[in-house]
């Protein structure tokens, strides 16, 4: 019996990028969730039975940014070690939230590729 493929939870208001990356990730093997913003993703993550086992996460965003639900992700228990992959436009390197991952928008689907699986090998620091 082999395991279940990874679950990816894609966070970003635009849509035409959520669907992009949930074709993209899914002809790739991953599940695939998402959110349109850091509200829905909150509620995702509270209310799903299964964890994704990483999220890619927008920052700009209406309701909630992608900083807002970072900074809340960091402080529950539950969720703290959800591994991050950042996916935006304008970031610069100072103003990461944590110790994230980040890529710069538009999308390099091999450069996302070696980035998930990098993210995914490593080991969940406790």
């Amino acid at each position: 019996m082999t395991a279940a493929a990874p679950a990816i939870l894609i966070v970003d208001d635009d849509p035409h990028v959520r669907e992009a990356l949930t074709d993209f990730l899914t002809d790739e093997g991953f599940r695939v969730r998402d959110a349109a913003n850091g509200a829905e993703a909150l509620e995702r993550l509270q209310s799903d039975s299964e964890l994704p086992a990483l999220m890619i996460v927008d920052l700009a965003m209406p309701v909630m940014d992608g900083y807002a639900f970072l900074n809340w992700k960091a402080e529950q228990v539950a969720f703290a070690e959800l591994p991050v992959v950042i996916l935006s436009a304008n970031i610069e390197a100072d103003d990461l939230p944590g110790n994230a991952t980040y890529l710069r928008k538009p999308i390099d689907g091999p450069a996302l590729m070696r980035t998930i699986r990098h993210v995914l090998e490593e080991p969940i620091k406790h």
